[in-house]
């Protein structure tokens, strides 16, 4: 892969794998659509046991890539995240899904409702493709298949679970509908989704032995070919819920499983004292895996609502510093729960429901011993770790005005309720803590000696406004982070965010690196760490962003010789000083490769609030500039801030953009004259 010149290519692309998965145990040849993929050298798979290598490359004959995916007969079932590498660098991230049953390829087209395509005997998973090649009936599936009379079927699709989020089409995911019918073609039962989820989850009670015909399609009858689906059809497991949705670390809790053909009806849960936040649980029945369902480990006390609790008379007592398990057990029901706090406590009372699959879309209000309203949410703001996609759950932090009684109620916002609405209520004393984020475009790519810019943002809670210095882990020797902390908060316009960037060594050497940011902070005398969560920025139906975890931050090493490289003289550990109002002279150096002699245009990156900068140029053939940077008049003094500067070069083929290693800022008090 080494070349004379490193040069913007377009980053490869991913939009869609079909199959989106494999069997354990199998190997599986699957199809990449996406766009600049020719000349696609390997594939990297998340996780143990899927190993995979190319086995044809676009041309102008082949639109797609074609991998060639080996499962271990012991792989961990679910969803694993796959990437292609590329002479251009490595492609974004997709997913992927090892199972446990049989699987089938739709065809290209399956008959229609008359003549079906038959599926061998149950259970069995189909992989379709909703191309819209031909309009009838490709953009429908048909499938016979035979059942038993009082046998319960499990049809499980999975099409957001694939690809979450289409940028150009309305609906901007898969919207399946599963629909099945008996021989004469008379509708049995459908579904289009459960409950708050998008992907269709149909459980089907069996009339009769015989032959039944199952129908995929999506919602508005279109065709694409990244409409992808896998689907589980079988007298399955299948966990629907469970009660309590966590438990709390060092401690075996009974757990109430419920759904269909299940061998067991309670789960004794082991939480570890030092396992992830959130577990999976799953059974088996007849040598088969059920699905996973999500459940906390928590550091609190837990406790149960007691019923009934309807009403402030007969609220459920608890404790500060403790979590409640509950349920909305029915329509319309609300849960009252009372607890003693001292004067200028400060609390935050949270609802953990949604995020854990429980339907509930809770409402939380406190009141005072005597009923009257003193705070209330619905919706979280989202600034959870990871990032929320939804904010359904309810948070509240409060400062306790006086000593005495205070209430919270809880309910449904639409008033819906059954035992599957379970909940978990903390009460507990808002302690200063933070959490960390780093956006890029992933992955990375860049040159041996060149630099990439990132942008950390703190998730702060708890009134934790102090300094966060951050650290680059992972990586060989040579490779150098600037701008590595997030300034203590002054303000809303500060101290939630940092600009870095990253320099790979000279010698760097080609291929695809994981490093971690990891962030570090005094708290009332504790060193906090927190690792930061890799996201990208995803575009949902032309308008919507979603900021999305990805499975790891890579810097991908594609080249030896950069275009051209941006450098300062500032050194990495030291932070320029400026007073309000103040300039700064910023000296800007390009070190040219073969070919990069044209003119570099400067700006600077993503300007911080009350930073700005006029645009600059290194001239044709020249390698200095000087830029100056202002710092407006209502900067607080002690700010600390990472700037960043790029540029720009229009070869007239192509344009190339590089990073400047980041300048540390402060603001300080202007000296008296």
């Amino acid at each position: 892969m080494p070349r004379a010149l490193w040069a913007d290519e377009k980053s490869p692309h991913v939009a869609w794998l079909f199959p989106a998965g494999g069997q354990r145990g199998h190997s599986v040849e699957v199809a990449v659509g996406g766009t600049e993929l020719a000349g696609a050298t390997a594939v990297r798979v998340t996780g143990r046991g899927v190993e995979g290598k190319v086995v044809a490359t676009p041309n102008d004959k082949a639109k797609t890539l074609t991998l060639s995916l080996t499962i271990a007969a012991d792989a961990e079932l679910g969803q694993r995240d796959l990437c292609v590498q590329t002479p251009a660098g490595a492609s974004n991230w997709f997913h992927f899904f090892v199972g446990q049953l049989p699987e089938v390829i739709a065809g290209a087209a399956t008959g229609g409702l008359g003549k079906p395509q038959a599926l061998p005997s149950l259970p069995v998973l189909i992989n379709g493709q909703l191309n819209g090649k031909e309009r009838q009936p490709a953009d429908r599936h048909f499938f016979r298949f035979q059942a038993k009379a009082d046998q319960t079927l499990v049809f499980a699709c999975q099409a957001r679970d694939i690809l979450p989020y289409i940028a150009d089409a309305v609906p901007g995911f898969l919207q399946a509908v599963v629909t099945v019918y008996d021989t004469a073609g008379r509708e049995l039962d459908y579904a289009d989704g459960f409950r708050q989820q998008q992907d269709s989850l149909l459980i089907f009670k069996v009339p009769k032995s015989g032959d039944y015909v199952l129908e995929v399609r999506d919602s508005l009858y279109r065709g694409r070919e990244d409409l992808v689906y896998r689907l589980s059809v079988g007298a399955l497991p299948l966990i629907t819920d469970v009660y309590p949705l966590g438990g709390k670390r060092g401690t075996t809790v009974p757990v109430e499983l419920r759904g269909v053909n299940l061998a067991q009806t309670t789960l004794n849960v082991t939480v570890p004292q030092d396992g992830p936040p959130v577990m999976w649980l799953a059974t088996t029945a007849q040598g088969l895996a059920s699905n996973r369902v999500q459940f906390e480990a928590g550091d609190l006390d837990e406790t149960a609502e007691v019923e009934p609790n309807d009403t402030p008379q007969t609220a459920t007592r608890v404790s500060v510093g403790s979590i409640v398990n509950g349920r909305i057990g029915k329509p319309g029901d609300v849960d009252y729960f009372i607890f003693k706090a001292a004067a200028q406590q400060n609390l935050v009372i949270e609802v953990r429901a949604r995020r854990l699959g429980s339907p509930l879309d809770s409402v939380i209000a406190l009141l005072d011993s005597k009923g009257q309203v003193l705070a209330q949410n619905d919706d979280t703001e989202g600034d959870d770790e990871p990032p929320l996609t939804h904010q359904a759950d309810s948070r509240l932090e409060f400062k306790v005005p006086a000593d005495g009684d205070y209430i919270v109620r809880l309910r449904d916002a639409q008033r819906k309720g059954g035992p599957e609405y379970a909940y978990r209520l903390s009460i507990a004393p808002n302690r200063p803590t933070f959490h960390l984020r780093v956006s890029s475009d992933l992955p990375q790519r860049l040159a041996a000696g060149e630099t990439v810019a990132a942008t950390v943002a703190a998730i702060r809670q708890g009134g934790y406004d102090g300094q966060i210095r951050l650290a680059l882990k992972d990586v060989p020797a040579g490779f150098v982070m600037r701008g590595g902390a997030i300034s203590q908060k002054q303000g809303w316009e500060d101290g939630n965010e940092t600009r870095l960037t990253i320099t790979a060594p000279t010698d760097a050497a080609l291929g695809i690196l994981t490093p971690r940011i990891v962030g570090t902070a005094q708290i009332d005398g504790k060193e906090v760490v927190r690792q930061a969560v890799p996201t990208v920025t995803v575009k949902q139906a032309f308008t919507f962003n979603h900021l999305v975890p990805m499975a790891e931050y890579l810097l991908n090493i594609v080249a030896k010789e950069p275009g051209f490289v941006l450098a300062t003289d500032v050194p990495a550990d030291r932070a320029l000083e400026v007073a309000p109002g103040g300039e700064l002279k910023i000296p800007l150096k390009a070190v040219r490769g073969t070919g990069a002699g044209a003119a570099i245009a400067l700006v600077l990156d993503q300007a911080p609030w009350g930073f700005s900068a006029k645009s600059g140029q290194i001239e044709a053939g020249k390698s200095e500039c000087i830029l100056s940077l202002t710092v407006d008049k209502s900067a607080r003094p002690g700010r600390l801030q990472s700037v960043v500067f790029s540029g720009t070069m229009d070869t007239g083929k192509e344009k190339w953009v590089r990073y400047a290693p980041a300048v540390l800022v402060k603001v300080v008090m202007p000296t008296s004259k």
